[in-house]
């Protein structure tokens, strides 16, 4: 009898002390989330490929990327406080996200999804003028739950921002375990090595640069590469328009800009960048094709007259009141770094911004540069995106459902760059 009650103790204590494993495929990527508590969790997440992983380690957030056999741990905590340093404090920006409006049909048809019980529920509603209707499998399984809200918690860690963005959750106590492009493949509860959840001993530490004490070497190295280096795929609206070469100035190369490597772990991809060069000079050419803000330069003004401290300290000779092929363009030099920037405002949430460091007061100055031919042919460039969201708006209907609910996901996600 002792013996037995030993058994069953040991039983019960490694139950307690049990983890969650879950995995979800989303799309082409598969993504392990491990969690023990509050304070030890991880996320690895591998797509075509490519594998990255998301660290809870005590009260700090890490991401480590691996790239060429290479390891490269980044500690978030650090690349917040830099961005800080730089007058950008994501908290005070933040705005309250409010969820689509839908209704829900609760068909009562049980279903098990990776080995999880779940309901099968009809969602319905309108957004942009559009009505739709999908249906995916939610559960209410407490131990899923929690998972599925540990993870997003993870992610709020990243910006150090509480969020309640968690797309996966579309009723309270109700998270999503299969809808179109996403599934739960698997929910184990079982005993998790420690180490798994400790940083990779052979990972290399990325130094995190301070800015405030070196500000212009930064941009210049940043000015020097597409996307300051960091790029995930080909550009697809902005490559199509841009031209070889132009007063003297040749073109590097374009992409996806992807900071830090988190672009391509969520699927955002609404930047694009594109690089001149001239001898030791640079021109970075910039596309956002979800510009909430009506302009960097716009915005960066609003900033300043708000008193907001930024690494900005003025705008010298800010104007908008040209106009180029019915196109608003603001233009000005950002202080102290002597950065022209001319910024194209498409329309309500595209804006396309050419800059330069200027190294002297010598030369042409950007906008005669750019107004004797360009480097983007912006009528070609209104057309570039008129396809692209012609081909977006050409995709089922269910699968517009699924972009809804994970834009707030990309919403929290553009605050980390």
């Amino acid at each position: 009898m002792k013996k037995y009650l030993i058994v069953v103790i040991m039983a019960l204590s490694s139950l307690l002390q049990a983890d969650y494993v879950m995995k979800y495929q989303m799309d082409t990527e598969v993504q392990t989330f491990m969690y023990h508590n509050d304070k030890s969790s991880k996320m690895i997440n591998v797509s075509e490929g490519e594998k990255r992983e998301i660290y809870k380690v005590g009260e700090k957030t890490y991401i480590v990327s691996y790239e060429d056999g290479k390891k490269t741990v980044i500690d978030m905590d650090k690349m917040r406080k830099m961005s800080q340093s730089m007058g950008y404090d994501v908290s005070a920006y933040q705005e309250e996200t409010q969820k689509p409006q839908y209704k829900i049909k609760k068909t009562g048809k049980r279903v098990k999804v990776g080995g999880v019980g779940g309901e099968v529920w009809i969602i319905s509603g309108e957004e942009d003028g559009e009505k739709y209707k999908v249906e995916m499998v939610v559960t209410k399984d407490k131990k899923v739950v929690k998972s599925v809200r540990a993870m997003f918690n993870l992610f709020a860690s990243m910006s150090g921002v509480s969020t309640e963005s968690n797309y996966l959750e579309i009723q309270k106590g109700y998270v999503t375990i299969k809808a179109d492009g996403m599934e739960l493949k698997s929910f184990k509860e079982k005993k998790v090595s420690s180490s798994e959840y400790k940083l990779p001993k052979d990972a290399k530490k990325q130094k995190i640069p301070n800015f405030a004490k070196a500000k212009t070497k930064a941009l210049d190295s940043c000015y020097e590469t597409v996307c300051c280096g960091k790029t995930s795929g080909e550009s697809q609206v902005l490559a199509p328009v841009l031209k070889s070469s132009f007063k003297g100035y040749t073109l590097v190369g374009s992409g996806i800009c992807d900071a830090m490597g988190l672009g391509s772990l969520f699927g955002v991809a609404s930047v694009e960048g594109a690089l001149y060069k001239k001898g030791n000079d640079y021109i970075q050419v910039t596309l956002n094709l979800d510009d909430t803000e009506g302009g960097m330069l716009r915005s960066t003004k609003k900033n300043l007259d708000a008193g907001r401290s930024l690494p900005i300290d003025s705008i010298k000779n800010y104007s908008d009141k040209k106009r180029v092929n019915g196109v608003k363009v603001i233009q000005g030099e950002l202080m102290p770094m002597k950065q022209e920037t001319l910024e194209y405002i498409i329309d309500s949430k595209t804006s396309l911004t050419i800059s330069r460091i200027r190294k002297n007061n010598k030369g042409v100055s950007l906008i005669k540069v750019v107004d004797s031919s360009g480097g983007v042919n912006l009528k070609k460039l209104q057309k570039s995106l008129k396809n692209q969201k012609t081909k977006e708006a050409s995709k089922p209907k269910e699968n517009k459902e699924q972009e809804v609910d994970v834009d707030q996901a990309v919403n929290l996600l553009k605050s980390f760059f």
